[in-house]
């Protein structure tokens, strides 16, 4: 999987890329994926036609949640976390064009999960350092559900 596109490999369980293509999706069982989550839409660049059929034929679990770069929405992001949470101890890639909205949404879940900052900064920053729209969306989601926590356990036990 080295040679996906962008490949960073998050932990023994979690590996992200930009767009693999339709070789790569072809063998992506040969790889020890049993998930695939991709965040791209179906028009972003180098979208592989018929991708959901190419996994799913495998007997991989396909979840597509269609992120618009120009405008990251929470719903997505709640969807994205709760689908990665349901498929924790499996082997799992996760990608989309260029493997930005895969970072970012990757760095929110690692940092809400308890992942020090500067660790979950760095893989962030080994694929892109986002700014204007994805800076606040990240910023936005972490002070969110800091307020959400703050809310539900009484304070800042």
């Amino acid at each position: 999987m080295k040679k996906f596109p962008a490949y960073l490999q998050i932990n023994e369980k979690i590996h992200s890329s930009g767009q693999p293509t339709w070789e790569q999706l072809e063998a992506i069982s040969q790889y020890g994926i049993e998930a695939v989550i991709n965040l791209a839409l179906p028009t972003s660049d180098n979208a592989v036609e018929g991708e959901a059929e190419i996994v799913t034929l495998q007997g991989i679990p396909y979840f597509q949640i269609p992120v618009d770069f120009a405008h990251p929405k929470h719903s997505d992001f709640t969807l994205f976390s709760s689908i990665l949470t349901n498929l924790s101890g499996r082997t799992v890639l996760i990608h989309c064009a260029y493997n930005k909205r895969v970072s970012a949404f990757i760095y929110i879940h690692n940092v809400l999960s308890g992942m020090p900052v500067t660790e979950a900064k760095k893989l962030l920053h080994t694929c892109w350092q986002p700014e204007g729209v994805w800076y606040s969306f990240i910023e936005e989601e972490i002070k969110m559900s800091n307020n959400i926590y703050n809310k539900t356990s009484g304070g800042n036990d």
